[in-house]
């Protein structure tokens, strides 16, 4: 696994936060949490920057897969490679690009990530929701249809390519194996791989914890 040089800017992690509105009794938060590697570090490195690029590259092709009853609040962007670097909070509103019935909350599209070495902590997943109806091969159906595979194929091909922030840096996805890490204090100590592939489920995948607690 390598290790991102301590004191210098290389590795960012990117969340993505948003409401899903009420499907019957209250709304719910929505966070997703994406980490990125500077492929060199000779140029500036400005948070500003990275979030912009992170918005076109990465969230709007999120939105696109997602409900109206989605609608994204703001983005948290920092280096984790310094420890006492504050989170920039940029504000945003972009609601989910698929009209139409929502499934329920617990209903997610898995998609899993792979890097080039097999080991525990170096693969990553996303569990993305509100899902629509129309998604479905049919009512209430188990399976994704073609033009929902279609909408998540352009995400996982976005994540994939990373982006390039308007300083001219390039990032790319990788995953940072936490246990290997020491994030808490400087120096800090990064363990990271990058992303070398990500599968979609073609199942409707399930999220327990989103269940929601008895009402009577």
């Amino acid at each position: 696994m390598p290790l991102a040089p301590a004191g210098v800017n290389s590795i960012v992690q990117c969340e993505m936060h948003g409401i899903v509105a009420a499907g019957d009794i209250r709304a719910l938060k929505s966070v997703s949490v994406y980490n990125f590697r500077r492929t060199a570090t000779v140029l500036p490195f400005n948070r500003t920057s990275v979030e912009a690029a992170f918005q076109t590259a990465i969230c709007i092709p999120v939105t696109n897969c997602l409900n109206n009853r989605y609608t994204q609040s703001f983005n948290l962007v920092r280096a984790i490679n310094d420890a006492q670097m504050q989170n920039l909070q940029v504000s945003r509103a972009v609601t989910g690009a698929v009209a139409g019935d929502a499934m329920a909350s617990t209903c997610n599209v898995y998609i899993n990530f792979k890097t080039g070495v097999r080991a525990q902590g170096l693969k990553g997943s996303k569990h993305l929701f509100p899902m629509s109806e129309s998604q479905s091969t049919a009512a209430n159906g188990d399976i994704w249809n073609a033009g929902a595979l279609v909408t998540f194929g352009l995400l996982v091909t976005a994540i994939l390519a990373g982006f390039t922030d308007a300083d001219g840096n390039v990032w790319v996805p990788t995953v940072v194996g936490r246990k290997a890490s020491q994030l808490k204090k400087n120096p800090t100590v990064v363990s990271y791989n990058d992303i070398a592939s990500g599968q979609i489920n073609k199942r409707i995948a399930k999220m327990n914890h989103r269940y929601l607690a008895s009402e009577y």
